[in-house]
C-alpha cells in the first residue's frame, strides 16, 4: 500500500497594532477586550524616544 504523507499546514496570522495611552488602567482594558477577541499581545514598542508605545498583537487568521 502506497504511504501517504500530510501536507503540513502553515498557520496564517493576522496582526493589530494599537496604540496606548499614558494611562496604564485604560490600556489594560483595551488589552483585555482583545485578549477576549483572541489577540495575542507580541510586543510593546516605540517607534521614536519618548512617544507613546503601540502593542502589537496576532491571532491565528480565520478560513472563509
Amino acid at each position: 500500500m502506497a504511504e501517504q504523507v500530510a501536507e503540513a499546514q502553515v498557520q496564517l496570522w493576522e496582526y493589530r497594532v494599537v496604540s496606548q495611552s499614558d494611562v496604564a488602567m485604560d490600556n489594560q482594558v483595551k488589552l483585555n477586550r482583545l485578549g477576549e477577541e483572541g489577540w495575542d499581545l507580541v510586543a510593546v514598542a516605540s517607534l521614536r524616544a519618548g512617544e507613546v508605545p503601540a502593542a502589537y498583537l496576532k491571532r491565528p487568521r480565520r478560513h472563509g
